[in-house]
């Protein structure tokens, strides 16, 4: 490779992540990592969501599961029982919905 070869080599950035080393549980008032599905309800992607305490700011660490591209977002997190959490993709800016944990068999 030629030095002006080298030169035209676009080299993306690191993906931010979220900052857990060394905190527990009793640092976040929500934390979760689940796994996300595409439009075909196909495992695809992941997600790890963190809210440090006194925060209402969502730290999202996530693959998207529509154009499996990685990415970090920041966004406001409103617990309500009645809405999915969601964030928008910074690559393909298609919505990404959290499912909801289901109860456990009984």
């Amino acid at each position: 490779m030629t030095e002006n070869e080298s030169e035209n080599i676009d080299i993306a950035p690191p993906v931010k992540k979220i900052d857990i080393e060394g905190k527990t549980m009793n640092d976040f008032s929500f934390f979760t990592r689940r796994k996300l599905e595409n439009k075909e309800g196909e495992t695809m992607g992941r997600a790890t969501v963190a809210v440090p305490k006194g925060t209402t700011i969502a730290q999202v660490e996530y693959e998207c599961p529509l154009c499996g591209e990685e990415g970090y977002v920041e966004t406001e997190f409103v617990r309500a029982k009645s809405k999915t959490f969601k964030f928008r993709c910074e690559h393909c800016t298609k919505v990404v919905r959290l499912p909801k944990l289901s109860k456990p068999p009984k």
